[in-house]
């Protein structure tokens, strides 16, 4: 199910059902929905998904789909600005918006987290996990992945943490391969000191 509420910012511009929607959307940018599909992983009613899916249809930002007596819905990457729009989900409502949500409870425990792999570099695939960096002295990995629990079933794909202390990581990013690639390519910042991975 696709939460909505996920920050001050979506609330402002996106009334509930519109961040679930879209999250939905966006979360899984190249699969197609039907209209019950929408609704339940959504959590929102009928009427309301079926008022916003035309109204995203009739911006454009939605195309529809029949096959045989079923109707789809998938995004239209062709409008205007499409790009900027897209970021300003992600970062409101999107995948990156829920991960935050899900660690904020943490965040004192928290030296830096990032996202990283195909979300961050924009190249998000139907079944993709979230490839998720974090820096802390004080969590565990069972702890880590209890508290992702709900945001991987919320987004409906893995989310993958690789976590090390401090110390671990300050030795690691100068001898392995893995971190050093992580670390040079693109990043989506999401708790702590950003300068952490620089």
């Amino acid at each position: 199910m696709v939460t909505s509420t996920v920050s001050p910012l979506a609330d402002f511009l996106f009334g509930r059902t519109r961040q679930s929607v879209l999250a939905l959307f966006f979360t899984h940018p190249n699969e197609r929905f039907h209209l019950r599909q929408v609704q339940r992983l959504t959590g929102c009613g009928t009427g309301p998904v079926q008022r916003e899916l035309a109204a995203q249809l009739a911006a454009g930002l939605l195309i529809r789909q029949r096959e045989g007596v079923q109707t789809y819905y998938a995004l239209n990457a062709n409008i205007p600005a499409f790009a900027e729009f897209r970021a300003l989900v992600l970062k409101t409502a999107g995948a990156p918006a829920i991960v935050n949500a899900a660690l904020a409870p943490l965040t004192g425990q928290i030296v830096a987290a990032c996202i990283f792999g195909s979300m961050a570099a924009d190249r998000l695939q139907g079944q993709s996990d979230i490839d998720l960096l974090l820096v802390s002295d004080t969590l565990d990995l069972p702890r880590l992945v209890e508290v992702l629990a709900p945001a991987q079933k919320t987004l409906g794909r893995e989310i993958n943490p690789v976590l090390y202390t401090r110390k671990e990581f300050d030795q690691k990013r100068r001898t392995k391969a893995f971190l050093q690639r992580v670390l040079a390519g693109p990043r989506i910042h999401l708790l702590g000191d950003p300068h952490v991975f620089e």
